[in-house]
């Protein structure tokens, strides 16, 4: 009855937004799979979960999964360094390590890895280039075939690939590609701007997305668009309350 409880509850959100199965499992996983999951007769792992309810705009709190201890240890070991790294604490490697040892890693918890382990490489000398070959191969894990020229109207984002492609433009800038960075910092933008995600993700997220291409476009000479993108990003924290004072 859980599972099906689960996988009711995905299928009504799909419904809601009018969205095909292809549509939302595209570079996740099999449409047959996916119609598994809503029928009650398969259980998504966490990671798979959090990028399909991701992509339809909804918290994966609102979800029930149970999950094997090899999952329940790479979730704390995925807490553990993301709140590390979130306050600039980037000496990861042995838990990096941890999770890499946690049992076999599906398509999903590969990507986090990957993604996870050019920040820290990038922070222990890694050039620009080298981060930017690992963070595009991270992100054609499910998105294969992805280029900078690729409009993301075409797909449907979970909440890691929007993090990813972020972390694309950062490194393209480094790389000294200004231009595509920027391009890029704009397309993951207006992404959040025209599709449903869930609240927690933007209001965490577009801010400070909003900050960094602000200081770019300032740097670049284009201070009444740095501006502009500014105001945005206080609106949003207005908005969800993020801002104190």
């Amino acid at each position: 009855m859980e599972h099906f409880s689960l996988g009711r509850k995905l299928r009504e959100y799909r419904k809601r937004q009018h969205l095909t199965q292809a549509q939302v499992c595209d570079g996740l996983c099999e449409v047959a799979t996916l119609s598994r999951i809503e029928s009650g007769k398969f259980v998504p792992s966490e990671p798979l979960l959090r990028a399909l309810v991701g992509r339809l705009g909804v918290s994966s709190l609102l979800f029930n999964l149970p999950a094997d201890e090899g999952a329940y240890r790479r979730l704390e070991l995925r807490l553990q360094i993301n709140s590390l790294t979130v306050g600039g604490d980037f000496e990861i490697g042995e838990l990096l390590e941890q999770f890499k040892g946690t049992g076999k890693l599906d398509m999903l918890d590969e990507q986090w890895y990957a993604k996870t382990l050019a920040s820290f490489r990038a922070h222990h000398g890694a050039s620009p280039a080298e981060t930017l070959a690992e963070e595009t191969a991270a992100l054609r894990l499910t998105l294969p075939g992805w280029t900078v020229e690729t409009p993301l109207d075409d797909h449907l984002l979970s909440e890691g690939e929007v993090t990813l492609l972020n972390n694309i433009a950062g490194s393209l800038a480094k790389a000294g590609d200004p231009d595509r960075a920027l391009g890029l910092s704009r397309a993951v933008l207006r992404y959040m701007e025209t599709h449903d995600m869930a609240v927690d993700f933007t209001a965490m997220n577009y801010p400070v997305f909003a900050h960094n291409l602000a200081k770019t476009l300032l740097c670049s000479g284009h201070a009444e668009d740095a501006l502009s993108l500014a105001e945005k990003g206080l609106d949003c924290c207005a908005k969800y309350g993020a801002a104190k004072g």
